[in-house]
């Protein structure tokens, strides 16, 4: 652990027929309140639990008030005696790093399922988080989870790191792309089950163990990876957070989950993120490929204003392709190579429209219309009575929808880098988004339904 003193550990049972109860340490047991569960002000509630689990279909039914859309899935088990089911729960124990835990049981050893669920409400963007745990006394490597065994999960992995008492950092696995594809015994890690489905299942196998003590070191991919790849983090006084972009065929520039890691905030507030088409933040990025000019939308997210650091932590496999760093608000186009360092200054805690990684053929770099092109987005699309239009920051814009007859059918305000326009009212069909940056026309299509 980068925390040696308190703070939140991702934990699971790892033997069988144990209990809250067993993570229980130095003599202190863990603090449950059952009454967490149904306040309106959980943080006001007394004794403040130390240990919670996660049900994600409770984002529909938390009468919280206090917390985000995600948070309001963590509840307090009601008793110590509760019972931590191998594999299907996952648990967050406020611990001490230097703390030893016994745990006391058979342990298991056979193949595993572990059940999961997409809440369908109308928090549904939101929804599809489970939080689960390693069942086996043994590392497990997702390396060796196939697509057969995820039956509507997503392939992506992620494990939380603490980093301070309350702070940490979550870092994704997918595709072979990001961080340690191991997860150690009694360590708990989320996945997410597939958009458009209710129910899926995890089948985990012993074949999925590591059995070979030498292997606790981080697992590496058998052969050398050849697909471009850029790894970009975020420094700042809260630590550091990385973004993976890589390009295989079959992966696009919409949130797929063979190919991509959705983004789950830190609760360091330090968050560094691409966006997909549709204007989901992404961990992981996976696009089709960086033979063709490409501009990718970066989301920073820092828990205050100040000083900050965007680097370049890795490039691979990038022979013909030049990668940028753009900075809309300074106008800096910072040509990236290995161990390049930006540093920059935050006025607030959100940059929208501000950075973008700029990917472009070395032997044709872009023309500025189309440069400017790729630097808009417009989400949802097709479009449900509200459009949000992202454009690079530091850029008066004005803008337009017409119709398939070349006809003005809404004059567009966009004040701010991301807006959200109100298209209600308009005929369901295919529009033109025609914007003006600096006197440069920029033209999107946009489907109304």
């Amino acid at each position: 652990s980068t925390n040696a003193g308190l703070g939140y550990r991702h934990l699971a049972a790892p033997a069988l027929n144990l209990t809250v109860a067993a993570f229980t340490a130095g003599g202190a047991a863990p603090v449950v309140n059952p009454q967490y569960n149904t306040a309106t002000q959980p943080g006001l509630v007394t004794p403040f639990p130390t240990i919670y689990r996660y049900d994600q279909a409770r984002l529909a039914t938390s009468p919280a008030t206090s917390l985000s859309a995600f948070d309001k899935g963590w509840e307090s088990p009601a008793a110590l005696s509760d019972p931590a089911e191998v594999g299907s729960n996952g648990f967050t124990v406020q611990l001490s790093g230097a703390t030893t835990l016994s745990f006391t049981g058979d342990v298991f050893q056979d193949g595993r399922s572990i059940f999961v669920r997409r809440n369908a409400g109308a928090t549904a963007p939101d929804a599809g988080w489970n939080f689960v745990g390693n069942p086996y006394a043994a590392p497990l490597d997702l390396s060796t989870i196939t697509a057969a065994q995820r039956e509507n999960v997503d392939a992506a992995f992620y494990i939380f790191e603490s980093t301070s008492r309350y702070g940490g950092q979550y870092r994704s696995y997918v595709n072979g792309v990001g961080a340690s594809p191991l997860v150690g015994s009694s360590q708990a890690f989320w996945i997410r089950t597939t958009a458009g489905q209710t129910d899926g299942r995890l089948r985990l196998r012993n074949a999925n163990r590591v059995t070979t003590y030498a292997q606790q070191a981080p697992v590496r991919r058998g052969a050398a990876d050849t697909r471009p790849q850029v790894q970009l983090t975020l420094t700042g006084a809260a630590g550091t957070d990385a973004l993976h972009v890589y390009a295989q065929a079959g992966a696009s520039a919409a949130l797929d989950g063979e190919f991509d890691a959705a983004k789950l905030p830190n609760t360091s507030g330090l968050n560094l993120a691409s966006l997909s088409a549709a204007g989901e933040a992404l961990a992981i990025d996976g696009r089709a490929d960086f033979s063709a000019a490409t501009s990718i939308p970066l989301t920073v997210g820092v828990p205050a204003a100040g000083s900050y650091t965007l680097g370049a932590a890795a490039l691979a496999n990038l022979a013909g392709t030049r990668a940028e760093l753009v900075d809309n608000l300074t106008g800096t186009r910072t040509v990236l190579t290995l161990g390049t360092r930006y540093a920059f200054t935050m006025t607030g805690t959100t940059a929208p429209g501000r950075f973008w990684l700029s990917l472009t053929p070395a032997a044709a770099p872009l023309a500025t219309t189309a440069a400017l092109e790729a630097q808009v987005l417009a989400y949802p699309n097709p479009a449900h009575g509200r459009l949000t239009v992202l454009r690079p920051a530091a850029k008066h814009a004005s803008a337009t929808l017409l119709n398939s007859l070349g006809q003005t059918s809404r004059t567009l305000a966009l004040p701010t880098a991301e807006t959200t326009v109100d298209l209600r009212g308009l005929a369901a069909g295919v529009y033109t988004l025609r914007l003006t940056l600096d006197g440069q026309p920029v033209t999107k299509r946009v489907v109304v339904e």
